[in-house]
């Protein structure tokens, strides 16, 4: 677990992830990070687009209401991504560590995050709504701050523009 910690550390101060709590008198813990929503809220502008794909429209629902039930919908509008935009693709994606102890002990486990990807492509912040374990949670996050994306390209000049969107980390033993 200090090993987590450490990378963990590592990788939110590279990246610019870790900030100061809503009220700057303290810094926050690498849990605060993962999943607490203020520091996600922190990236949020007055309006945000997302990405949900059209084609499963409970994927929309679930990311509406997790946005609401984390108090996200108090900062920021969601707005949609238009069907003429090309969806975010990972061009890089770092393989999560499966936490040895929990790997032998066949324990398994998901976890769900809001990714925010800014408009160079790189996540900025993110938030692990849902989980059934919080190491392997923060196993995921630990890589998935270190993903790049295709950044979204908007209008008639293509601008790259950051957006919000919805990711799964599944932690499986194959049997």
């Amino acid at each position: 677990m200090r090993t987590m910690r450490l990378l963990l550390t590592g990788i939110a101060l590279c990246s610019g992830v870790l900030a100061h709590s809503a009220t700057n008198t303290k810094p926050g813990t690498l849990e605060d990070l993962v999943f607490n929503p203020e520091h996600l809220a922190a990236s949020l502008g007055k309006k945000t687009l997302f990405f949900a794909p059209k084609d499963q429209p409970e994927v929309l629902q679930l990311l509406l209401a997790t946005f609401k039930q984390a108090g996200l919908d108090q900062k920021t509008q969601l707005v949609m991504l238009p069907d003429s935009v090309t969806p975010p693709q990972a061009l890089s994606r770092a393989m999560p560590r499966y936490p040895l102890q929990l790997r032998r002990a066949g324990v398994q486990g998901e976890s769900d995050f809001l990714l925010f990807v800014g408009a160079d492509g790189q996540v900025k912040s993110l938030y692990c709504y849902e989980h059934n374990q919080a190491e392997l949670a923060m196993a995921a996050a630990a890589a998935l701050i270190r993903w790049t994306y295709e950044p979204v390209r908007i209008g008639p000049d293509q601008v790259a523009v950051p957006v919000l969107l919805r990711q799964k980390m599944l932690f499986t033993i194959d049997k």
